[in-house]
């Protein structure tokens, strides 16, 4: 897909998803030549990052730019905001101007967060039991930070497609039939939903599971009796169609 980039300053780029990183890690480096300061400001951003790399983050939060194109929704853009960027909808014949998107008022939007370790309460090796996903290396993003699934299912994807396009694709071709994004997370990515700090229990596709998340799972003390009914109904509606 294609997604255009608006500077500013009023430049314009116009690329491929796939080329989407490699952009904005080439405006990152080019901005960090121009001054000691900004190399410093980078290296202390690019600190908090160890699951994804800081570039994408830094270009759209730190440097402000806005992003028009995105796989979770048609004629969307991502604009400045407060604390984080905006995602809000477009009607097809609006222009593609820095100002008036950035001004432009709307009745639809979607925070777009970070993918920091901190903002994505990122752990690994696993070592506390939280809600979340369980990633297949067996490490945890938590809701700690974001404050529900959805907000951090979509902050962890949108970083997933920047590094490895190939899933935008996938996404694309499953978005349809999947009600609600956590699914993706469990019959696509393989991931394991925690929640329940005190009643636990998860909600995976037992057959994607590696053995380190079965081992992990095996730990967590889970509500057997709950975890056994929330299985076999969460699953069933979904599992024949997904794997086609």
């Amino acid at each position: 897909m294609t997604v255009i980039l608006l500077s500013p300053d009023g430049k314009k780029f116009e690329l491929e998803w796939e080329d989407l990183l490699e952009c904005s890690k080439q405006i990152c480096e080019q901005w960090i030549l121009e001054s000691e300061e900004n190399k410093r400001i980078f290296d202390s951003y690019a600190s908090q990052y160890t699951l994804f790399t800081p570039y994408y983050d830094f270009l759209l939060h730190r440097l402000r730019y806005i992003q028009v194109g995105f796989p979770f929704f048609e004629n969307a853009c991502a604009i400045p905001s407060l604390h984080f960027k905006k995602m809000i909808s477009l009607d097809r014949e609006e222009p593609l101007n820095y100002d008036y998107l950035k001004n432009r008022k709307n009745q639809f939007c979607l925070d777009i967060y970070t993918g920091s370790d901190k903002q994505l309460d990122y752990q690994k090796p696993y070592s506390e039991y939280k809600e979340g996903f369980l990633l297949p290396d067996g490490s945890l993003i938590s809701i700690e930070q974001l404050g529900n699934h959805k907000n951090i299912a979509y902050a962890y994807l949108l970083q997933k497609m920047i590094e490895d396009p190939s899933l935008v694709t996938d996404y694309l071709n499953y978005k349809d039939k999947i009600g609600d994004i956590r699914e993706y997370f469990f019959y696509r990515l393989g991931c394991a939903q925690t929640f329940g700090l005190e009643c636990r229990v998860a909600i995976y596709d037992v057959a994607l599971l590696t053995s380190i998340q079965r081992k992990l799972l095996n730990s967590m003390d889970l509500d057997s009796e709950l975890q056994n009914s929330i299985l076999e109904e969460f699953q069933n509606p979904f599992t024949s169609e997904i794997r086609k």
